[in-house]
Parts: structure tokens; C-alpha cells; sequence
């Protein structure tokens, strides 16, 4: 899979519009820490699992996350 630098930006500045820590999400996520900053210094690619459980957790639009459409 490829990653989207897109993304991982949009995921930081939803991150930190929130003030909210790399650790905050992934404790949310129940995934570890490094997973998200895995994703957002664009190392891995975001799973489709834990896009769904974002936008759950956070009350984030799908389409904006994975796409940047949308609000």
C-alpha cells in the first residue's frame, strides 16, 4: 500500500487541533504508540481499521481523512 503524505497531515493537524498527543490516539486506538507516529512521519500507511476507529473515536469524516474531501 502506499503511503498518502496527505493523510499522515491531515491526521498531525487534526492530532494537534485537538491538543491531543500521539499517545492520546493510540491509547484511544488501543494500538501502540508508535503506530501512530508511524503514520504520521510517513513510515506506514494508515489500515482501513484504524481510519474507521479515528473517525469513530473522533467524531472525524472518513472521506476528509482518507481523501481530504469533505469537512
Amino acid at each position: 500500500m502506499m503511503i498518502d503524505k496527505d493523510l499522515a497531515a491531515r491526521l498531525k493537524s487534526y492530532r494537534n487541533f485537538k491538543h491531543l498527543t500521539q499517545k492520546d490516539v493510540a491509547a484511544y486506538l488501543k494500538v501502540p504508540h508508535s503506530a501512530i507516529s508511524d503514520i504520521e512521519n510517513e513510515k506506514t500507511s494508515l489500515t482501513e481499521r484504524n481510519a474507521r476507529s479515528i473517525c469513530r473515536e473522533f467524531n472525524v469524516d472518513y472521506f476528509w481523512l482518507t481523501e481530504g474531501t469533505g469537512e
